[in-house]
């Protein structure tokens, strides 16, 4: 049977397309032999918890039709069904593999706590779920309402009430992750400041400039001597001004919002923050980084007109204070500690789990501990 996916096709579909070494590898039929996913269908086995395909495949319709969406309908229609199928099992195994983290969690909170009262952990969930999961699944979906959205879910093959146990499932499992794993919480002065000194570079920042302009364009006079004539009568004006304001303060706001025609002009002429090689005019970038602040520019042609700028305020390039940045050191940190601790848990739950999945058999969990770096970890 004929590839009716042409180049665009495949750019819009990136990773899922039928290569058929890329799928034979990752375990995915060809798409010749490819069936179409039924909801019952078990596609993974983590301990005592079963995920099927039900779980799965709203997600799975839902990205297809936002990655189609950008192929034309004449060729859209043309796709074989085997192709889409295949499509889908692909789709189904890249989310497959990260939910099995959820379900991993989920399934040692089940076995760890088998007498929790989950319908009053549901109910307190369930306000939450509202406030939040709802909003998210709207957006997420492009409707507005509560029954738009039941509709919505209702082509996808799901439900609000599947959504919502699969939400509740989720809470669960993060908040036992969070309760299970342990990590040195507590950040020395030391340890910040060894921290800050290891990574000095991540903290440094460029010299940058407050400044004003008044700028005539070319195309507003019907010759650049009129444009000149111009620039000169502002910068008459500009330099009286400016002789009586001081350093830090702005001067240009009363000449440049009647006359100028800069970017800034309704404001003034002011320029906000600007680092080198910011500008287009180069003229002007260099000349807002050598003038002293309070002084102005001789009159500079740029691209497109004539300009005078004055430097409001400059700060050297150098680097944030420790003091400035200590709380978000101690946080990253903390982070860095936990997420450690995490991907070990993750390890040792998977290393003394039964897995298996419908893609990859039965996984060998002695060699976690090897590839616990390219595992993913829930998020």
């Amino acid at each position: 049977m004929p590839n009716y996916l042409t180049k665009r096709s495949i750019e819009v579909l990136p990773a899922v397309l039928v290569v058929a070494g890329v799928l034979a590898a990752a375990g995915v039929a060809h798409a010749g032999e490819a069936k179409p996913l039924a909801e019952a269908e078990v596609l993974a086995r983590v301990n005592g918890e079963v995920i099927v395909a039900g779980d799965l495949l709203w997600e799975v319709e839902l990205v297809l039709q936002e990655r189609l969406a950008g192929v034309p309908p004449e060729q859209r229609d043309m796709i074989p069904a085997e192709q889409i199928a295949a499509i889908k099992r692909q789709l189904m195994q890249e989310l497959l593999m990260s939910r099995l983290d959820m379900t991993l969690f989920y399934a040692d909170f089940r076995s760890t706590v088998p007498n929790s009262n989950l319908k009053a952990i549901h109910e307190s969930l369930e306000k939450q779920f509202n406030l939040t999961e709802l909003p998210r699944l709207g957006k997420q979906l492009g409707v507005e309402d509560r029954d738009e959205l039941i509709a919505k879910l209702n082509t996808l093959g799901t439900s609000l009430e599947e959504r919502r146990q699969d939400y509740y499932r989720k809470m669960i499992s993060r908040s036992w992750l969070t309760e299970t794993v342990e990590y040195d919480q507590e950040v020395t002065h030391d340890q910040m400041l060894d921290y800050y000194n290891d990574h000095r570079d991540e903290y440094a920042y460029e010299a940058r400039t407050r400044w004003e302009e008044l700028m005539v364009r070319f195309d507003k006079f019907s010759s650049k001597q009129d444009a000149w004539r111009a620039i000169c009568e502002m910068g008459n004006q500009a330099h009286a001004i400016a002789a009586e304001t001081p350093a830090g303060k702005a001067a240009f706001a009363p000449i440049a919002k009647q006359l100028s025609h800069g970017l800034t002009a309704n404001k003034g002429g002011l320029h906000g923050w600007t680092t080198a090689g910011a500008l287009m005019a180069e003229e002007v970038d260099a000349a807002i980084f050598a003038l002293p602040p309070g002084e102005l520019s001789t009159i500079l042609e740029g691209p497109t007109g004539f300009h005078i700028v004055r430097v409001v305020e400059r700060r050297p390039a150098g680097h944030k204070e420790f003091r400035d940045v200590q709380g978000a050191i101690r946080n990253g940190i903390k982070n860095d500690r936990f997420n450690a601790a995490v991907n070990q848990r993750v390890t040792d739950l998977k290393r003394n789990a039964r897995l298996w999945t419908a893609f990859t058999g039965d996984i060998d969990t002695s060699r976690i501990a090897k590839d616990a770096k390219n595992m993913k970890t829930l998020r």
